[in-house]
C-alpha cells in the first residue's frame, strides 16, 4: 500500500495537481484572512483557467504560453462584460467570439487547451456580470490568477528541473518493457497473437505520445540548456525510440517459425527467456531512474544470449549441416536481433551509472531540431481553416 501511495506521489499527474492547487489555494486563504474571499476565489479561477494550457515544452514557450492564455481567458471575461448591457449587439458579438476561441484550436495541442480554457471563462462570466470599474479588476484579478500560476510552475521547474522529463523517461522505458514482453508472448505455442497485438498496438500508441512530449521538452533545451543531465536525458530517450523501431520493424513469421521448430520447442522457449529477459532489465531501469548515481548493472544479458547460441549450436549438430541450415539462418537472425537490443540496453544502463558522466552529442543539436513540430502561428493558418472541409470548423460553427 506505502509503495503504491509512493508511486503515485511521484507521477507527473500527482505534480500537475499539486501546481494547480498551490496556485489556487493560496490566494483564497490569504484574502479570506484579510476578509476579501472574492477576490482570492477570482484569482483562483484565474490560475484554473491556465492550468490546462501548460504542456511540455520549452521553458521559453512555457512562459509565453501561459502568459497568453492568462491574457486570454482574462480578455474573453472582459469583453463578455463589456458588451453584456447592449442586447443586440451582444448576442452576435458572443457567437462570433465562441466561434473565434474554437478556432484557436487550428494551432494546435496548447491552442486547443487555451480554446477550452477560454470557453469554460466565457461561460462562467455570465455568473456574476459586473458594471463600471467592477468589470476590469474582475478581470484583472483573472490575469492575475493567471500570472501566480505561471509562477508557481517556474518555481517547480527550478527546484526540480528535470522532475518531469525523468518521470516521463520512467513511464517510456517501463512501456517499452512491457512491449518487449509481449513479443515474448507472441513465441508461446498456445499465444492469442490477436489479442497480443492489439495490446501492443495500445503500447505503441502511450509511448508515441510520451516520444513526442519528451523531444519538445529535451530537444528543445539543447540550446538553451545543454547540460550533462540533460544530454544524459537525450541519450536515453534516442536509445528507446532506436530500441522501439528495432523491435518494430524486425519482424518474425511466428506460424512459420513454429512449424519449423515444432520437434524443437527448446529452441524457442531459450530465444523466449532472452526476450522476457530483455523486458525485465528495462523493467528494473524504469524503477531506478530516480536513483542513477547509485544504479549498479547487476545483469549484462551475456548468460542468456550464450544459452541461446548454445541451443543454436545444438539444433546444427542434432538435425546436421544441410538439415538445419533454414532453420540456423532463422534462429542466427533472431539472436541478432536480441544482441543489438542488448547493446542498446547497455547504453542506458551506462547512462544511469557512474561510469558515464555525460555524452556529447553537440554536433548533432542541428539534426535533432528537425524532429520537432514548428512553433509559430501564422494567420494563414486560421484562414485556411474557414471552410467546411475542416473538421475544427464544423466544431467551431
Amino acid at each position: 500500500m506505502f509503495d503504491r501511495i509512493v508511486k503515485f506521489t511521484n507521477s507527473t499527474s500527482f505534480l500537475n495537481a499539486s501546481k494547480v492547487t498551490i496556485a489556487s489555494v493560496i490566494p483564497v486563504l490569504i484574502f479570506n484572512f484579510l476578509g476579501h474571499f472574492e477576490i482570492g476565489f477570482t484569482i483562483a479561477l484565474g490560475a484554473f483557467y491556465t492550468y490546462p494550457s501548460d504542456i511540455p515544452s520549452t521553458l521559453s514557450h512555457k512562459i509565453k504560453g501561459l502568459i497568453v492564455a492568462s491574457f486570454i481567458v482574462a480578455g474573453v471575461n472582459l469583453l463578455v462584460n463589456l458588451v453584456y448591457p447592449y442586447p443586440y449587439l451582444f448576442y452576435p458579438f458572443l457567437g462570433f467570439l465562441l466561434f473565434l476561441c474554437s478556432m484557436i484550436s487550428v494551432y494546435g495541442q496548447r491552442a486547443t487547451l487555451v480554446s477550452f480554457s477560454a470557453l469554460i471563462s466565457i461561460s462562467l462570466s455570465f455568473g456574476h456580470i459586473h458594471e463600471g470599474w467592477e468589470v476590469f479588476a474582475y478581470s484583472g484579478y483573472i490575469f492575475t490568477g493567471g500570472i501566480l500560476y505561471l509562477i508557481v510552475s517556474l518555481a517547480f521547474h527550478f527546484i526540480q528541473p528535470y522532475k518531469y522529463i525523468e518521470l516521463e523517461i520512467a513511464r517510456g522505458i517501463k512501456l517499452t518493457a512491457k512491449y518487449l514482453k509481449l513479443r515474448g508472448d507472441l513465441w508461446s505455442p498456445e499465444a492469442n497473437r490477436k489479442t497480443i497485438i492489439e495490446k501492443q498496438l495500445s503500447i505503441q500508441v502511450e509511448l508515441n505520445e510520451i516520444h513526442e512530449d519528451l523531444r519538445k521538452v529535451l530537444i528543445g533545451n539543447q540550446s538553451s540548456s545543454a547540460t550533462s543531465q540533460n544530454r544524459k536525458m537525450l541519450l536515453v530517450f534516442i536509445t528507446l525510440l532506436e530500441i522501439q523501431e528495432l523491435a518494430l520493424y524486425t519482424s518474425f513469421d511466428h506460424s512459420k517459425i513454429h512449424e519449423k521448430f515444432d520437434k524443437h520447442p527448446d529452441v524457442l522457449r531459450t530465444y523466449q527467456n532472452v526476450a522476457y529477459k530483455l523486458a525485465s532489465t528495462l523493467k528494473k531501469l524504469s524503477k531506478n531512474v530516480h536513483h542513477i548515481a547509485v544504479y549498479v548493472d547487476k545483469n549484462d544479458l551475456k548468460n542468456e544470449l550464450d544459452a541461446l547460441e548454445f541451443a543454436i549450436f545444438d539444433y546444427e549438430k542434432t538435425l546436421g549441416k544441410e538439415a538445419a541450415a533454414e532453420g540456423v539462418l532463422m534462429l542466427t537472425n533472431m539472436l541478432k536481433y536480441a544482441k543489438n537490443q542488448v547493446g542498446k540496453i547497455k547504453i542506458i544502463q551506462r547512462a544511469f551509472s557512474l561510469a558515464m558522466q555525460s555524452y556529447k552529442l553537440k554536433d548533432k543539436d542541428k539534426e535533432l531540431e528537425k524532429f520537432l513540430t514548428p512553433q509559430y502561428y501564422p494567420l494563414r493558418t486560421l484562414i485556411e481553416n474557414l471552410s467546411f472541409s475542416s473538421s475544427i470548423f464544423r466544431h467551431s460553427v
